[in-house]
Order: C-alpha cells, then sequence, then structure tokens
C-alpha cells in the first residue's frame, strides 16, 4: 500500500518587465519557469514539479533541493513580487 506524504512547497512570482515575462522560481526544489501569462507560467511550474516530483520518488531521491539563500532572503526582505497574487498549485 502507497504511503501519501504533504510537503508545503514555496514558489514565489515575478514579472520581469524589461523582457515581457513572468518568473515563477519554486525555492523547495530550485525549479524555474518563465512565461508570457501568470496562468501558462503557474501551468509550466506544476508540470516541473510534477515532474521533479515523478523523477525523485521512482529513483528513491529526496526532492527538496533548496534555492540558495540569496532568493529566501527576497521573501524576508520584502521584495516586490507581483502584487497581490497567490498562485495555487
Amino acid at each position: 500500500m502507497a504511503t501519501t506524504q504533504s510537503l508545503t512547497i514555496t514558489v514565489t512570482l515575478e514579472a520581469d518587465y524589461e523582457r515581457g515575462v513572468f518568473v515563477a522560481h519554486c525555492l523547495d526544489f530550485n525549479l524555474v519557469a518563465t512565461a508570457k501569462t501568470q496562468e501558462e507560467v503557474r501551468q509550466r511550474m506544476l508540470a516541473l514539479m510534477m515532474a521533479h516530483l515523478n523523477y525523485a520518488a521512482k529513483n528513491d531521491l529526496d526532492p527538496v533541493c533548496r534555492a540558495p539563500e540569496k532568493y529566501w532572503d527576497k521573501i524576508k526582505s520584502g521584495y516586490p513580487l507581483v502584487p497581490d497574487t497567490y498562485v495555487r498549485f
């Protein structure tokens, strides 16, 4: 019988106005996705996270591979992310 585990995942969403894209960064897995719309970047990040989790499970690996602290520090310092945006995955 398979066991189910719960994991809280932190994903930041930034707007890169110079390049005209949204950037999603999963800090717990250190995965990055970019797209022209918030919905597209959400879909891309979800696909990346699922592939990452499936690979880790199939190879008996810990999926957590934290991003460097400088990215976590952005959250702590109040770095301006996309205003009032909470993306559900």
